[in-house]
């Protein structure tokens, strides 16, 4: 179901919000592109979730998220501004995530490990 609201989204060109949404474990969505906004501010991702190789071609906020279970980011590509004020709750993977844009880590909770091999371009 979340994963035909970015379809949605992507098709209407309007941001996509999943604010204060409960995201349930096992969340996945590897590959996929992001072509809007993406506000998933106040967003509770209950376990594992995976935004493996994804783009996101505008704005991403993460703004008091919270990832109770691992978050891999790895091979994600942000091409605007990313902003990460989060609380992650076990490991979270940056390797070879690349940031085109501004990226922005603001008192963040970082309860395991991080990982963070990778490309900054400005």
């Amino acid at each position: 179901m979340l994963k035909q609201k970015v379809e949605k989204a992507n098709e209407s060109m309007l941001p996509l919000k999943w604010i204060r949404y409960q995201i349930p474990p096992g969340f996945t969505i590897k590959n996929s592109e992001f072509k809007v906004n993406v506000y998933l501010n106040s967003a509770n991702f209950l376990g594992l979730v995976s935004f493996y190789k994804s783009t996101f071609e505008r704005n991403a906020s993460f703004a008091e998220a919270t990832f109770n279970g691992e978050a891999k980011f790895s091979g994600a590509k942000f091409n605007e501004e990313a902003y990460f004020h989060t609380t992650f709750e076990q490991q979270v993977n940056f390797s070879e995530a690349t940031f085109n844009g501004e990226v922005y880590f603001i008192d963040n909770a970082i309860k395991g490990i991080i990982k963070l091999k990778t490309n900054i371009v400005s």
